[in-house]
């Protein structure tokens, strides 16, 4: 989604780098920090339920979670009567296969990129923010202690991206890893981009990275949704990359 790479170097060094011909733009790579959701039922869902039936909702639909990965063992993506298509499950290393199923298809772990060593570069929720995410967009119903739940759209398959890492160590991604995400994503064949992430420094949307490649993807068929932040409601406080025209950003509500 970008014709891009992503190196180490000093000030010093990127200033040449800078010079050098066929260089566009050297920009530092953006700390990108996870964001707060609400499902509620302004939005409708159980209208579409009705119309397209429960059972179906989602069905032959492919979604990406790009935040700290998806607990592959939660009773909400256990789901027996999907295929896993052709060519999947995917991962970036053979021992993540470990976190797919029938329902998450795609396990890859970006958590090398990031800026700190981590005890744990697997596609493994060490977080939850990510299964959390996974269930309201696409989780199989079952009942909790609390109640029974189900995601929005039950039968589609889910594909994790995980650019978060261990709790206390690298708590903020880079948004070199998202953008890596990005890319994988749409060469998986994700029909939808799912990010509550985001970072608040958001330069014009010409030099934003992150935006360009959102843009990208959307051109390349995929729908891209990205939560605007834990800031507001003033003028100003969307975050980037929910700040890309093309992007459905979403924020929080309550009745």
């Amino acid at each position: 989604m970008m014709n891009a790479m992503f190196i180490k170097a000093s000030a010093t060094d990127a200033a040449q780098l800078a010079t050098m011909p066929g260089v566009v733009r050297v920009l530092p790579v953006r700390k990108v920090k996870m964001f707060l959701d609400r499902a509620v039922t302004l939005t409708r869902v159980t209208d579409v339920w009705n119309q397209v039936g429960t059972d179906n909702a989602g069905a032959g639909i492919k979604i990406a979670i790009i935040d700290t990965g998806i607990d592959v063992g939660h009773a909400g993506f256990q789901d027996s009567s999907l295929t896993i298509p052709v060519s999947f499950p995917r991962a970036n290393n053979s021992t993540d296969l470990a976190y797919t199923n029938s329902k998450v298809i795609v396990a890859r772990s970006y958590v090398d990129m990031l800026s700190s060593p981590d005890p744990d570069v697997s596609a493994r929720d060490r977080v939850g923010h990510g299964t959390a995410l996974a269930m309201i967009a696409a989780g199989v119903r079952n009942s909790g202690p609390l109640a029974t739940i189900a995601g929005v759209a039950p039968k589609a398959w889910l594909g994790s991206y995980k650019v978060f890492g261990s709790p206390g160590v690298n708590d903020n991604a880079g948004d070199d890893a998202v953008m890596k995400a990005m890319d994988d994503a749409v060469a998986d064949g994700m029909d939808v981009i799912s990010m509550s992430l985001g970072s608040d420094i958001a330069p014009r949307l010409a030099d934003d990275p992150d935006v360009n490649a959102v843009e990208r993807a959307t051109r390349a068929g995929v729908i891209v949704i990205v939560s605007a932040g834990n800031n507001g409601p003033g003028s100003g406080t969307i975050a980037s990359p929910a700040t890309a025209p093309s992007a459905i950003a979403t924020g929080a509500s309550t009745n």
